[in-house]
Formats: C-alpha cells, structure tokens, sequence
C-alpha cells in the first residue's frame, strides 16, 4: 500500500512540473517578441547625438591653428544677356555747400563770415545736378593755382594767375563816397601785384567804358607798374558816375572774356536791368534778348568769374548765381556806416528812387525832393551825402525860389565843413580826401540816382 500512493504523488508533482515549464516558456517567448518589437521601433527613429562640453584653464602658450585648404567653388557658368544703350549716363550728384546765414546774428558779425572765417556760414549738404559748364568751371578752378601762387585780391575775393579784368558798376547809385570807396580798393589791389603781373579794368552802366576812354583796339593787358597804376588811378578818380543810367554789366563781360584773363573781378551794388533800347557802341556778343545769367553760361567756360556784392544785400543772390556757373566766389561786402546811419540813408534813398528813377533830376518834383532830402542830410550831420545829392542840380537853371533853397543848402554845408561859401560844383575829379568832414567815420553816401537794384 505504502508504495502505491507515493507514486501516485510522483505522478501529481511531474505534471505540475510540466504545466509550470509551459508557462514559463510561453512568458518567455511573449517577452522576447515585445523587445524584438520595441527594439524595431527605437532603432527606426532618429538618433540624438549628445556633446559634452568640457571647460578647463586656458594656458598661456596656444595651440597654432591647422590651416585646411579649401577647393574654390567652380566658376558659374557663362551667362548671355542682352545690351542695352543708354542715351546718356545718369547725371552725378555733387554735394555743394549752401551758404545759410544764422537768424539772430548782428550786422556787424557778418563782416567776419564773409571775409572768410565762416563762422556765420552754415553748410548744408544738397544734391544737384552736376552739369558740363559746372565741371568744367570747376576743374579749372581746382587746377588754377600754380605753384608760385601768383594772385590778385579783391575786397578778400582771391585768384591766382598773371593776367586779371575787374569789372567795376559805375551807375548812379555809386556816386561820391561808394564810389571812392570801390576805387580805394581796386587801387590797393592793383599795387599788391608784381610788376610782371597785368591789369585791365572797364566801367559799367547803360553803356561801357574802357579804360583810359581808348578805342576798341586799344583793348589790352598792361602791366601792374607802379607808373601804368599811378596813370590809371587819375583816369578812375576822374570819372563822373552821375551821368551814367542803368546797371547793364553783358558788353563788359563780354570784353572782359575776349582778353582771356586767368580771372575776372565784378563789382556791382545792384540788380542789373536792360537799357529801353539796345544801341550798343561796340560789337558784342551780348544780344538784347540774352540775359545777363546767359551769357556768362555760354561764353565763361574756364575763366572764374568773382563777384562782389557790394553794400547791397539784395544783389547778392543774382552775383552768387553768376559766381556758381564759373566755379567763382562771391562775397558780400557790408557798409561801413552803423545800422541806425544805414537805416535813415536806405530810406531816404528809396524815397529819391520813386521820384527821380533815372537819377537826371530834370523835372521840377526830382529837383524838389533832392533839395528837401538834402536839407534833412545836412540837418542829421551827413554834408558829404547831401552834397552828392544836389549835385546833380549844379548845372540846371532852377525856379528862383528852389535856386534860394539850393544856395541855403551850399551855405549849410560850407559852415559846418568850415570851408568859405563857394558855388556847387561837380566832385572832385581827384581822389577826395575827407580832410573837413566832421563825421570822418561816414563813408557811405546817398545814391543820388537809381536803377532797378
């Protein structure tokens, strides 16, 4: 009996056994299939690449770099496009400074930005076209200075060269003390050149003068002695400006180009106008229809034209136009009287312009108002302006009660100069030295005419 069961205990354990064999083979199998899978999967994705980045003391000896030659790129391939022409290049742009005068200035600080210094000049960077007239002018400017620096100056106006023309307004609005004043300077500017330096000057109002009142033929450069400045220094103080009209500068430009100077010097306190009818005494390029601006486009190529403002504001831009078509300068030269004196001529002058435009004095309503103008003058101290202005009248026959008035003026003037009553005369045709003047500090004077300008 005894036997019997224990093997019917062995039988039981055996496949209990084999059922445990099973399963855990079958766990075994799944397992082994899910990571075959899961490993399928993992592997298929992309795979993430880790740096780790280490940091350590630099050292004071460094690793030299490793040069690694790179092969150049191959050279694209050649490509073919059609040409197009071009009826002229685009024009260039040329950044020209624009002079802007700062507001709140006083009139006697300006003196110093345009002697030079510029400090009442801003500049002011504009685009604009750069013509062939501009770039021309321009580089014969900029390759006019010879290594000598031969030169010419003018009311602080330079050129450089042998040979100069200046060009002197001698209208009516240029009478007496303005007048002397241009003529002082132009006399201190001749006796500044070298003897083997030369000069030519011509006058301009309605009509052209030539220097020494030659024939056209006579036109040419002279030396800058000191005999040839002396002789055209009694010729220039000689001259009569009240008997001139107009401001009409195109025949003196004109000549003045025609004797090829290496610069040319103008001067004028107004704005220029066109005599009633163009009768010109001389051949000229300049056309009745051709305006002053025109002109000098077409003919002053290479030469600089310098131009003077002189003691007018309001002619200033139309010389500055004039200086920019040449590659010149310009400069305006202030009055030397102070504001309150200018204030009271200007004034007065606009007041003798309206009535008497030509500055003749023939009607009887002119003739009044210079006799009225100057007893104001002498009353305010100003005998050398009120002079000028009667001036005119010296050779008229005036009504009886306008002839007492004019005495009674001569009589004012003569008292407080000191000097014994003596009848109106012309100016001087010397140089006039302002010995009994006792305002000595005036030296801008009442244009006894007028002109558009």
């Amino acid at each position: 009996m005894p036997t019997t069961m224990n093997l019917a205990v062995n039988s039981q354990n055996e496949s209990t056994s084999r059922a445990n064999w099973r399963g855990y083979a079958i766990s075994a199998t799944l397992h082994a299939v899910l990571l075959l899978a899961l490993a399928f999967v993992v592997l298929g994705e992309s795979r993430v690449e880790t740096f780790i980045v280490t940091a350590k003391q630099a050292t004071a000896r460094a690793e030299p770099l490793i040069a690694i030659p790179l092969e150049p790129a191959p050279a694209p391939e050649p490509q073919t496009s059609e040409a197009i022409e071009l009826d002229s290049p685009p024009p260039k742009l040329l950044l020209a400074p624009i002079p802007v005068d700062l507001p709140g200035r006083l009139a006697s600080q300006r003196l110093g930005a345009l002697s030079g210094s510029g400090q009442n000049v801003v500049t002011v960077a504009h685009a604009q076209p750069v013509t062939k007239t501009e770039t021309k002018s321009k580089e014969k400017a900029a390759d006019a200075v010879p290594s000598d620096s031969r030169r010419a100056t003018f009311f602080g106006s330079h050129a450089y060269g042998n040979n100069f023309v200046f060009i002197l307004d001698a209208s009516p609005s240029m009478v007496g003390a303005r007048y002397r004043r241009a003529c002082d300077e132009l006399i201190a500017s001749l006796m500044k050149l070298e003897d083997s330096q030369s000069f030519y000057v011509l006058l301009f109002s309605w009509r052209t003068q030539l220097m020494f009142d030659g024939p056209l033929a006579s036109i040419q450069f002279i030396p800058a002695t000191d005999e040839n400045v002396d002789r055209f220094r009694q010729w220039l103080y000689a001259q009569d400006v009240r008997k001139n009209n107009g401001t009409d500068p195109r025949v003196a430009l004109d000549l003045a180009e025609r004797l090829q100077p290496d610069a040319v010097f103008l001067l004028s306190d107004g704005e220029f106008n066109k005599p009633p009818r163009w009768n010109p005494s001389m051949p000229t390029r300049a056309m009745p229809q051709r305006s002053v601006a025109r002109l000098v486009e077409m003919i002053y190529e290479t030469i600089p034209l310098h131009c003077i403002a002189f003691e007018i504001a309001a002619c200033e831009p139309g010389l500055r136009a004039l200086s920019v078509l040449t590659g010149g300068s310009c400069r305006f030269v202030p009055p030397l009287r102070p504001d309150a004196d200018q204030i009271f001529l200007t004034k007065l002058e606009n007041q003798l312009r309206q009535v008497d435009p030509q500055g003749t004095g023939d009607s009887f309503r002119a003739q009044q108002t210079r006799l009225t103008i100057a007893n104001w003058l002498v009353e305010k101290g100003f005998t050398e302006e009120a002079q000028d202005v009667i001036g005119v009248l010296a050779d008229k026959q005036l009504p009886s009660r306008l002839q007492r008035k004019l005495e009674s003026i001569q009589g004012k003037i003569s008292q407080q100069n000191d000097l014994p009553h003596r009848p109106m005369v012309p100016l001087p045709t010397s140089h006039h030295a302002d010995t009994h003047n006792t305002h000595p500090n005036r030296s801008t004077e009442m244009g006894s005419g007028s002109r558009a300008g």
